[in-house]
């Protein structure tokens, strides 16, 4: 049989809610809404079908996680599913990408915690992806799939999973093959409360206590953002460029103009939140 007459069509129709899984780690969103929830539940025939994949014995759930707690708490036994044949990685790879990158202009947008969840969902799923290509299918920046790779990496024990998670060698999005470049494992971030001078002293005994202060203060920048940039929607657009920013700063160079840049970013989602709110 050929692989164009392999392929099966979507097909919608009426699932038991008990018959979709939801346990299959195809969850994107860092937690769930739940007045998107309740609002959900009263107008359930208005919104599109949760999309599943059937891999001939379950039906994963890769699109509508709030759909269907919102058949739930209308007390619906049945919700409209659109069927796509495919694994439980191919809904992972669904729900990490094509599922939520438009809900960034419609719908419930995707929080900086809800992207590096997609992250790490991809990253888990394709490792030889290069960061450009995990990138390219969430819709985010390459810098930021880099530093969750890390992230991924440094979490675990075992280095055959460590290699599994950052190959030597990656697959780019135009399919070809090369080879990764090192990446710099990333300072721990400090509370805001923390000792200057302790985060002065990683350097040593030869530092500039100019220089490092400064360093100090662009840390301390990306800790404020990243505990309060979540909560305003408005912050999201802005959230992947302030790390973009972080994360391509090039080592060794003075970080003044860091600073000055983090400022700049801050100032314009204080702005987009005022005229938000």
């Amino acid at each position: 049989m050929s692989a164009e007459a392999a392929v099966v069509e979507p097909t919608t129709k009426m699932i038991a809610l008990e018959l979709v899984r939801l346990d299959g780690g195809t969850q994107s969103r860092e937690k769930l809404d739940q007045d998107a929830i309740e609002s959900y539940s009263q107008s359930l025939s208005a919104l599109p079908p949760m999309i599943v994949f059937y891999d001939g014995s379950d039906h994963w759930l890769a699109d509508g996680f709030h759909r269907w707690h919102g058949y739930q708490k209308a007390g619906r036994k049945a919700c409209r599913c659109e069927v796509r044949s495919g694994s439980l990685d191919d809904a992972k790879l669904f729900a990490a990408g094509p599922a939520n990158c438009p809900h960034d202009t419609a719908g419930l947008r995707r929080t900086r915690k809800d992207k590096r969840r997609c992250i790490a969902i991809a990253i888990d799923v394709m490792p030889r992806w290069s960061d450009r290509a995990v990138a390219d299918h969430v819709g985010c920046s390459k810098n930021t799939v880099a530093s969750v790779r890390c992230e991924l990496v440094n979490l675990t024990s075992s280095s055959s999973e460590a290699e599994r998670l950052s190959p030597p060698t990656r697959i780019g999005s135009d399919g070809k093959e090369r080879t990764a470049k090192p990446k710099r494992k990333p300072r721990p971030k400090p509370s805001p409360d923390s000792d200057v001078h302790a985060v002065e002293a990683e350097e040593g005994d030869d530092y500039d206590p100019k220089r490092e202060t400064e360093t100090w203060k662009a840390r301390k920048a990306t800790h404020v953002a990243e505990e309060d940039w979540d909560s305003t929607a408005a912050c999201c657009d802005m959230s992947d460029a302030f790390y973009a920013v972080v994360d391509s700063w090039p080592e060794g160079e003075p970080f003044g103009p860091l600073v000055a840049q983090l400022e700049l970013l801050l100032n314009k989602a204080k702005k987009m939140e005022m005229t938000n709110g």
